[in-house]
């Protein structure tokens, strides 16, 4: 797509970074490498001369070729709608003829490419739900052709300014490609996450999804009345312009956005009888699910798919990812009163895998959550003007939690399981066993979201953040296994914070009283 554009608007075709995977493609590899692709693979570890042969290979790209540079900053396109942690390897290899001296200056321009409903959507579900990938192939490529006749909504492409290494590094004259990561590469890869968030494109469909997301979160239904989620369309609107987000809607009207996103997901939402519904019981199908689709090892409550509630969570998540500072902060400020900024740091590194836009500027992302929640009226400031109370925006309120509240919880469950654990335990078994214990503890409590907690990537995040605080270390020997040891200490310090931090008491009588 990025090359159709460019040619569109007689922009230089760009060279772009492909997976290896991609080369074997019948046919495509060779169309790929003659519009400007080259091929790397996906890991440089235990192979110092690839690394070194390809690094040397970019700086000449960078110094000079004429073409731009087209990469994409977190390895991988995201399967869940979040953003990924960015990888510093590409960049620094990017950067390194900067610092070398051999260009005056290196220009980054983050571009957000968002979707309304992915062309893949059923096979992402397949593979959160722990189905390994398939292999790209241009059969499969061809299959695709297959569905185009369905409304898949639309792509944005939007272009942001141009960021200036020259701006924001210091140059070191010979620098090694193997010297440590610096902190200024870091803070460049925050930087280009964040435009790609502020730039990203939303639309009545995002919006929709995130209130039947909360309906099933909050008050455990899967459908409303339509009139409720217009006044709940509203309220998330207003929200999303208030953090400037860009919201295209083209309707004129609530209830037509409503009518019109159903329209580009029939098989997950619907309005019928003056209801907006979510059609996530396993029996409620408008179309024909190929039995491909289904899963037979992961069971849910209350009887729900589990591919249509990750595909739930997955086009919330766009939305979820600007609005969860502001959802961490309240229910910081609803245990404690105060915007408790230590606190807030804490979980912030906590969830780095999870959410992890903002997190080399902590500071600014307290006193913009801040200020958004009392533009918002979800807080108000008390009459000592230092502590903070709830305020009367409950719809809003419910929103954020629906947002945070399964991360919190999953993240306690883990963490109080890792209590019993002993030993030096082999990654590979913990890892399965907290999936298992997190799917069984879900499972018992009918909670809607388990197939989200029998995700192994949200396990592995989870031991991946608890080991980056310092509730776990890692052994790595060349002879054995990776194993984790628990720090018990500092374990015990994260379980009660988050054991502490209030989940928001819901109800649909405070709801009605403000609708």
């Amino acid at each position: 797509l990025m090359a159709f554009i460019c040619f569109v608007y007689e922009i230089e075709i760009p060279c772009v970074a492909a997976g290896l995977d991609f080369l074997s493609m019948w046919v495509m590899g060779e169309v790929l490498r003659k519009t400007k692709a080259f091929f790397m693979r996906r890991t440089f570890q235990g192979d110092k001369l690839y690394k070194l042969i390809f690094g040397q290979y970019i700086s000449s790209l960078v110094s000079q070729g004429d073409s731009p540079i087209e990469f994409f900053i977190e390895g991988t396109r995201s399967r869940t709608g979040k953003s990924l942690k960015p990888k510093y390897g590409f960049l620094s290899m990017i950067l390194k003829p900067f610092l070398a001296g051999e260009v005056p200056d290196i220009k980054l321009v983050p571009v957000s490419i968002s979707y309304d409903r992915f062309l893949e959507e059923w096979l992402f579900a397949r593979e959160l739900l722990g189905t390994p990938k398939p292999k790209e192939s241009t059969k499969g490529l061809f299959k695709v052709f297959s569905i185009l006749n369905q409304n898949y909504g639309n792509v944005y492409f939007n272009f942001g300014e141009p960021i200036s290494i020259h701006d924001w590094i210091s140059r070191e004259v010979d620098c090694p490609l193997s010297r440590p990561i610096s902190q200024d590469v870091k803070n460049i890869a925050s930087l280009i996450l964040q435009n790609h968030s502020k730039l990203q494109v939303l639309g009545a469909f995002h919006l929709v999804m995130v209130i039947l997301y909360d309906n099933l979160v909050t008050h455990n239904l899967c459908e409303m009345p339509i009139g409720l989620a217009t006044n709940r369309f509203k309220v998330l609107l207003s929200a999303m312009r208030a953090l400037s987000l860009n919201v295209l809607l083209t309707k004129g009207d609530m209830l037509k956005e409503i009518h019109y996103a159903c329209t580009i997901n029939p098989e997950l939402m619907v309005v019928g009888g003056e209801k907006l519904k979510f059609l996530g019981k396993c029996e409620q199908v408008v179309q024909a699910v190929p039995s491909s689709r289904k899963s037979e090892t992961i069971e849910t409550g209350k009887g729900l798919d589990p591919n249509k509630v990750v595909l739930l969570v997955v086009y919330t998540n766009p939305v979820a990812m600007v609005l969860f500072p502001p959802a961490l902060l309240l229910v910081i400020i609803a245990t404690n009163g105060l915007a408790m900024i230590d606190e807030f740091n804490f979980l912030c590194e906590l969830f780095e895998n999870e959410f992890p836009i903002g997190i080399c500027d902590k500071e600014n992302n307290v006193k913009t959550s801040e200020k958004f929640l009392l533009e918002m009226d979800c807080v108000c400031l008390c009459p000592d003007g230092v502590k903070y109370a709830l305020s009367s925006n409950y719809q809003l309120i419910n929103i954020l939690n629906s947002i945070i509240h399964p991360y919190l919880l999953g993240y306690l469950l883990i963490s109080q399981y890792l209590v019993q654990v002993t030993d030096f335990t082999v990654q590979k078994k913990l890892l399965a066993d907290c999936q298992n214990h997190l799917k069984m503890k879900s499972q018992s409590d009918s909670n809607a979201l388990s197939p989200i907690y029998s995700s192994k990537s949200f396990v592995t995040h989870c031991l991946s953040a608890l080991a980056q605080i310092g509730c776990l270390h890692k052994q790595t020997s060349c002879d054995v296994p990776d194993a984790y040891s628990i720090n018990h200490d500092r374990l015990f310090y994260t379980i009660s914070l988050l054991d502490s931090i209030s989940i928001l008491t819901r109800t649909e009588c405070a709801l009605k009283n403000k609708l």
